[in-house]
């Protein structure tokens, strides 16, 4: 029994001798492999960062909020809600002497993309430039129109990041801008330059309005004080500009000015070296309630000037504006809400597709009278809306073909055949939405008849099947029956048959 008993214990000890020499060496091995493989890893995302900034010999990777002091930037410029997770310090020296600018690291998850990218910026003439987008990853069913439409043009200067219009991938290309704005956002607070947030402008001086931002700002030429300008609209479509912040400099001194077509209505400052301003307590001011001091001064001066440039440009792009644009000699325009309900149409063409529930907004909204400045009415301009989707036994309608929300306007006493104006495709989501406005709005716009026949043909609205080289059958399609219904209007409007 005492042989027995030692034989168990020694074969006992020696396992667990063993357990422990294995266990040793896999601590050494790990000791010994951990350093490679996180050089390797290392080794691959500096690779992804040189893509932004190729010059770059050192990269050094900071946590969204890297310290206190940071912290207290970011606050301090309004930085709140983050789409990115971290950003690298972009070194043109080993030593990490020499900043070249950040990288910041984003990741987008919703429908069905999976998006993860890097955006890179970098200090010039005293605010933030974009360097680079990067994909890292992007597997958005709409990818080629995103990387044709919009990534490519962003990245060789030809776009702004902020605009997404037409781009023919909507919800990829809107998330990636909001992870590029803020980002701009967070760089400039970082790196002590001027942090543009017109969504906080809005809410100091516009808050009871109710305004709505659009997202990408216009350049302004030629000026000695403003360098561009953010629109806000009063109407859910987003084209019907009510005011606008415009943004300058006299010296040292920036802020975004506030107007309207009532004027001035106030500033918002950005940065100062004036004393007898707190800006970064109290940074918005209105028109009628100006500090008494040199800031004050100094806004007022640059209320007048922005005024002045709106004038000078025309005003304010409303939608009635818009309408006058279409014929030349208009001089006022006077409105009729209609908010004719399109009713559905069966077959538009191809036996698959169909007007949408009450989900999507498929509507005449108003009817413009475009008068000469006797008087006399040049035509008659509608806007309207309308999307189209899969039409499936069962289908929740959820993935929708696309819309158009447009402006058509009409003249002449031949009802059947009346003359049109340009078409203005105000909002294109289809998902062929370049194919629909070069193959069919484009080659209409450019020909030299006008008629409704014409606008039918170029529709191709009795064809059945898809045709040419267009492949928008079903948009084209869809814009011949809502632009049919505004005819019919037009005509019962002024006594046809």
């Amino acid at each position: 029994m005492k042989e027995q008993v030692k034989k168990y214990l020694l074969c006992g000890g020696t396992l667990l001798c063993l357990g422990a020499v294995s266990a040793g060496l896999l601590s050494g091995v790990n000791l010994l492999t951990a350093p490679i493989i996180d050089a390797a890893n290392e080794s691959k995302a500096n690779a992804a960062f040189l893509e932004v900034f190729p010059a770059a010999k050192k990269f050094s990777k900071k946590s969204y909020f890297a310290s206190e002091d940071e912290q207290k930037k970011l606050e301090d410029a309004g930085v709140a809600k983050v789409y990115v997770d971290y950003y690298v310090i972009a070194y043109e020296d080993d030593a990490g002497s020499k900043e070249l600018g950040k990288v910041f690291h984003g990741k987008i998850a919703g429908r069905d993309a999976e998006l993860e990218l890097l955006v890179g910026f970098a200090m010039e003439n005293g605010k933030s430039s974009l360097v680079k987008i990067a994909m890292i990853q992007c597997n958005d069913s709409f990818k080629a129109n995103f990387e044709q439409n919009y990534l490519n043009p962003v990245n060789q200067g030809n776009r702004k990041y902020d605009d997404v219009a037409g781009v023919g991938a909507t919800i990829t290309s809107t998330a990636v801008s909001k992870v590029v704005a803020e980002a701009d956002k967070l760089f400039s607070a970082l790196s002590g330059g001027i942090v543009e947030d017109p969504a906080a402008w809005n809410n100091a001086l516009f808050a009871d309005k109710g305004y709505k931002l659009l997202a990408a700002s216009k350049d302004v030429a030629g000026d000695s004080t403003f360098a561009k300008y953010y629109s806000l609209a009063d109407d859910d479509l987003l084209h019907n500009e009510a005011a606008r912040f415009y943004v300058g400099s006299e010296g040292d001194f920036t802020a975004a000015i506030a107007v309207s077509a009532e004027g001035f209505e106030g500033g918002y400052i950005l940065s100062s070296s004036f004393a007898d301003v707190d800006y970064k307590t109290s940074p918005s001011y209105s028109a009628s309630s100006l500090p008494s001091g040199i800031t004050g001064t100094v806004l007022a001066n640059m209320g007048q000037k922005a005024v002045e440039l709106l004038s000078a440009g025309g005003g304010l792009l409303t939608l009635g504006k818009q309408a006058m644009n279409l014929y030349k000699g208009a001089a006022s325009f006077s409105k009729r809400d209609l908010h004719l309900a399109i009713s559905k149409i069966e077959n538009l063409g191809i036996d698959d597709y169909a007007w949408p529930s009450e989900n999507k907004k498929h509507e005449i909204y108003a009817s413009y009278s475009v008068l000469d400045a006797e008087g006399k009415e040049l035509g008659v301009v509608y806007e309207a809306e309308f999307h189209v989707v899969k039409d499936e036994s069962g289908s929740d309608e959820t993935e929708a073909h696309g819309g158009l929300y447009f402006l058509l306007g009409f003249s002449g006493e031949d009802y059947d055949n009346p003359t049109l104006t340009n078409i203005v495709a105000l909002e294109n989501s289809f998902s062929r939405a370049a194919q629909l406005q070069k193959g069919c709005i484009d080659v209409f716009n450019q020909g030299k008849d006008h008629s409704w026949n014409a606008f039918k043909t170029a529709c191709a609205a009795e064809a059945q099947v898809e045709f040419g080289d267009l492949g928008a059958t079903i948009s084209s399609h869809a814009l011949y029956a809502v632009a049919n219904l505004e005819r019919q209007n037009y005509a019962d409007m002024k006594g046809g048959k």
